[in-house]
């Protein structure tokens, strides 16, 4: 591997061949995948929760149609 540390920071390193910057703290790294994986899950649960609120929702939707159909036939 080219690389060489960039200057005040020794968790970075420049690829000479791409010009990409590198991160080569392991820890910090892995620290940041579990951060996207959280952030995957939290997605997951927040669209299971949307789509059970919105399930809710139509069930509320259902039962006022039928008590005001029922309340009209009582009339």
């Amino acid at each position: 591997m080219n690389n060489i540390t960039i200057k005040n920071n020794v968790s970075l390193a420049r690829d000479l061949t791409s010009g990409a910057v590198i991160n080569t703290n392991d820890s910090l790294y892995q620290k940041r995948l579990n951060e996207i994986k959280a952030l995957e899950q939290q997605k997951i649960k927040d669209d299971q929760f949307d789509s059970e609120f919105n399930a809710l929702k139509d069930d509320v939707n259902e039962i006022k149609t039928l008590l005001k159909t029922l309340l009209a036939s009582n009339e």
